[in-house]
């Protein structure tokens, strides 16, 4: 696939301190993705593209997904991802919009996206406990957090939805 291959040259150029291994197993997961698996851990591991048994690749995507370093790399990936996407654009439409994790709502994610021929490109997303997901607090975590993200000389112009109450918008 020509997605992964563009992945396979430059993630490892802008992000060099991501180890190899961790790496190929992020790509071996965004292959299984890209490939139509849902993204439940069991279903990422049992359409992994790999010469172990299957109990072997769902350990695979569990070591992944809990793995710190990889946790700590994922902003300079955003950071870089958002260069790409934005870089050569002085005023992005960032469209900013809240959604449950799951259906309990027990968490919230907060996700900043790209508006791209059409497309939501995601950029940067948090994940919020639900209680405290529409507070000042976690907003201005959010957007602090997507202004370190973004790159240095953009103006962007953010759309959010209504879901974010009037907290946001003050």
């Amino acid at each position: 696939m020509r997605d992964i291959q563009i992945l396979q040259q430059t993630i490892p150029n802008q992000c060099p301190s991501i180890h190899k291994k961790r790496f190929s197993s992020l790509i071996l997961a965004t292959k299984s993705v890209l490939d139509g698996s849902d993204l439940t851990l069991t279903k990422l591991g049992r359409k992994l593209e790999t010469n172990t048994t299957v109990k072997h690749a769902i350990k695979r995507v569990d070591r992944l997904l809990g793995n710190r370093q990889l946790h700590r790399e994922k902003d300079r990936i955003y950071k870089w991802h958002a260069y790409l996407i934005m870089g050569a654009n002085p005023c992005p439409v960032i469209l900013v919009e809240g959604s449950d994790v799951r259906e309990q709502l027990r968490y919230m994610t907060s996700r900043a996206s790209v508006a791209l021929d059409g497309r939501a490109i995601t950029v940067f997303e948090q994940v919020f406990e639900y209680g405290q997901y529409n507070s000042p607090k976690s907003h201005q975590t959010f957007l602090d957090k997507l202004q370190s993200i973004l790159p240095n000389k953009i103006s962007p112009i953010i759309v959010s939805d209504a879901g974010f109450g009037h907290t946001w918008f003050r």
